[in-house]
Parts: C-alpha cells; sequence; structure tokens
C-alpha cells in the first residue's frame, strides 16, 4: 500500500484530517482553503505522490518512441504526469462526507483516486476542463473518453521484443 517507513508521516496528516473534519463545518471559506491544504501538504509530504496506472496517450507513447529514436519533443507533445483526479477533489471529498474516515479508508480514498497516467502536456491542458465537471465517484477514465484521448498500456522497452515491435532496434 505505502511506504512503511513513512507511516509516522502518513498518521500526522490523517491526525491533521481528524482534527479539520471535526470543526470544518463551522469555519469560514478561507479556513477551508487553508485547512484543505494543509492536508495535501501533508499527504504529498508523507511521500505520495499518486499510483501509476501504467496507463500512457496514445500521443504521448509516440513521443515517447521519437524521444527513444532521439527526436526532441516540442513544447506541445512533451510528456507530462497526468492526475485525473487532483488532490484538491480528494480532499474536498472527503471533508464533505458526514463521518470521520478510519485511517484504513483515508488512504483506500487516496491509493484508489490519486493516480497518474502520461500524456503530452497539450493534452494535459485540454483536460482541464473535463476535469472541471468530475464528480467524485465517476470513473475518472471517462474523462479521457469524453477528450478523446485513448489510453494504452505503457510498454515495458527494456524488452527486445517491445523494442522490435516500435523500430528501437
Amino acid at each position: 500500500m505505502f511506504n512503511q517507513s513513512n507511516l509516522p508521516a502518513y498518521r500526522i496528516a490523517y491526525d491533521t484530517y481528524v482534527t479539520i473534519k471535526d470543526m470544518y463545518d463551522e469555519v469560514t471559506d478561507t479556513c477551508k482553503k487553508r485547512f484543505r491544504r494543509q492536508i495535501e501538504a501533508l499527504v504529498g509530504e508523507a511521500g505520495f505522490r499518486g499510483v501509476d496506472t501504467r496507463l500512457i496517450s496514445k500521443n504521448a507513447l509516440d513521443t515517447l518512441v521519437n524521444e527513444k529514436k532521439g527526436v526532441s519533443p516540442t513544447r506541445h507533445n512533451r510528456i507530462a504526469v497526468e492526475h485525473p483526479i487532483t488532490p484538491r477533489v480528494i480532499v474536498d471529498y472527503i471533508l464533505q462526507l458526514d463521518h470521520v474516515l478510519s485511517f484504513e479508508e483515508f488512504y483506500d480514498v487516496w491509493f484508489n483516486n490519486y493516480v497518474y497516467t502520461k500524456t503530452t502536456n497539450e493534452e494535459n491542458q485540454y483536460l482541464k476542463k473535463f476535469q472541471a465537471n468530475f464528480e467524485f465517484g465517476d470513473c475518472w477514465k471517462k474523462m479521457y473518453q469524453a477528450a478523446g484521448i485513448e489510453l494504452v498500456e505503457r510498454p515495458n522497452f527494456q524488452l527486445k521484443a517491445v523494442k522490435q515491435q516500435y523500430g528501437l532496434l
């Protein structure tokens, strides 16, 4: 699940969430934003950057193959790490629940939803308008489908057969 050596840092993030959750409905919107950022930062400080889905857009895969062939990417087709569900969305969701999550539930929400894919910079920017309409609980892959971005399994370029398949030998 997560790096056990970071357990104290994860525990601090969770304990902060519990403290904030207890008073969340009674504070101003400005405080809510600050509290949300504190939880986001503490989860990040614990070392969690998201779960790699091993998915890549077809355009990003083309860029990756071309880079391996010595072709430099442009600013638009450079590869980007894309989080379809942002930390802000996750924290807003858990703070709006009518109950306090257990430590295990808290991290299940993070580990099941804070994932990343690889896209091009241009696709990453285009996806932002689809993220704005995301409802928690929807499948994040629907955003890519709605945007017309096809995701494929990221190949293992360490394998000779894969290198041959992409003309890298």
